[in-house]
């Protein structure tokens, strides 16, 4: 009944702003250079936004304690993360711009480790996913091109690619 549904609402908004506030927590944890709190209370968000399926806010939040794992030098946890952030988008709909990304830190992970090969792979296909219309125009999604045209052409550059004119094609998109 629409009662019962609206009180479901309202009691998953009360739990994706009881997460917001771990998540802020976390933040200012971070700021103050404690690092244990600012996971605890960003893992705290991540077992709520799971708990009631918010799944679109758990991937990003999940990707950005992948961030902090990775600058803290835990890259493994960090992949975790951004792994774990593919998995899920691959069974929701609707999300380019979590698919790229996800991508794009893994390619990061992956260009860290001097896997450039495996690196690019993922750049391409976070550069697909961006060009989806409903990504396209928004104009911070337009950034992470950008971001992504950079590392993907680091990447050819250790490898011995000079140019991908292919990619430069694709990449016209965002111009």
């Amino acid at each position: 009944n629409m009662v019962e549904d609206r009180k479901v609402d309202v009691s998953i908004r009360n739990y994706e702003e009881l997460a917001e506030e771990y998540m802020k927590c976390g933040q200012d944890e971070l700021m103050l250079d404690n690092f244990d709190g600012a996971v605890e209370n960003i893992n705290k968000a991540l077992s709520i936004l799971k708990k009631v399926g918010s799944d679109e806010k758990y991937v990003i939040d999940l990707n950005v304690l992948g961030v902090i794992y990775d600058n803290a030098g835990y890259e493994d946890k960090a992949f975790e993360c951004f792994l774990e952030g593919i998995a899920m988008t691959r069974i929701m709909k609707n999300c380019s711009y979590l698919k790229a990304l996800c991508d794009i830190n893994v390619g990061s992970c992956y260009q860290k480790m001097e896997r450039h090969e495996r690196a690019i792979e993922y750049f391409r296909h976070a550069q697909k996913e961006l060009q989806n219309p409903s990504v396209k125009s928004v104009e911070r999604l337009q950034v992470w091109g950008m971001v992504n045209y950079i590392k993907l052409k680091d990447s050819y550059g250790k490898i011995g690619i000079e140019n991908d004119e292919q990619y430069d094609d694709e990449l016209l998109v965002f111009a």
